[in-house]
């Protein structure tokens, strides 16, 4: 499913929500318009496996704060550890299981939505866009 999401106060669209994957991405385009310095990327050599089948060497991690915003005001918030690699996509975020997970969703993939849990013990639903 594809959401928009706030990422550093910017809203990101075309973000995959992939319970299969294991990392949560920040493509190199997307982190580009995000202005964010370069600096803050951790050093990291290792590269990444098993994405577009082939192997991708990955310009390092980053934490950054995510918010998941609802229809009614209310939202989430969530550091998330980005691994930002540099490939071409058409999706500027993915997040995978990490972020699902810490944030309590439950993704309904045939229904295209997601429900998270809010503060409050209510429970909001995030539709696909």
């Amino acid at each position: 499913m594809v959401i928009s999401i706030k990422v550093v106060d910017c809203l990101v669209r075309k973000t995959l929500v992939d319970q299969w994957s294991s990392t949560d991405i920040l493509f190199w385009n997307t982190f580009k318009q995000l202005d964010i310095t370069e600096s803050l990327l951790q050093p990291h050599d290792d590269p990444l496996f098993g994405f577009v089948s082939e192997r991708v060497s990955m310009k390092g991690p980053i934490e950054l704060l995510m918010r998941f915003d609802t229809k009614k005001d209310e939202y989430i918030d969530v550091i998330v550890k980005y691994m930002v690699i540099h490939v071409s996509t058409s999706y500027n975020i993915l997040l995978g299981q990490l972020s699902i997970n810490a944030i309590g969703a439950i993704v309904f993939a045939p229904h295209l939505t997601m429900k998270l849990p809010m503060d409050d013990g209510s429970i909001v639903m995030v539709q696909e866009e």
